[in-house]
């Protein structure tokens, strides 16, 4: 199963990146496969395509976010057409 998620890229790293979110109250870390971050920079506006691994290892399940493509974005999309909801703050 394929996923996308729309984010800024906030910190690249040797085996792995960060993007924010377009709401920007989520940070999500990716592995990237092959060449996925080429032509990438922190900064830049993008569409990550991933798969979620998981797997378990002395009793402890382990989740990976696997990003095998990583593309310019124009703009965040999806946040035009997601509904409104308010937030409960405690």
């Amino acid at each position: 199963m394929s996923l996308t998620l729309n984010g800024v890229i906030k910190e690249i790293k040797e085996y792995e990146f960060t993007i924010v979110d377009e709401y920007g109250d989520n940070e999500v870390k990716f592995r990237p496969v092959d060449n996925s971050l080429k032509n990438c920079n922190v900064g830049l506006l993008v569409e990550v395509k991933f798969n979620v691994k998981g797997y378990q290892h002395n009793e402890k399940y382990y989740v990976n976010l696997e990003a095998w493509k990583v593309s310019k974005a124009d703009s965040f999309k999806a946040k035009q057409d997601a509904p409104q909801v308010d937030r409960l703050v405690i």
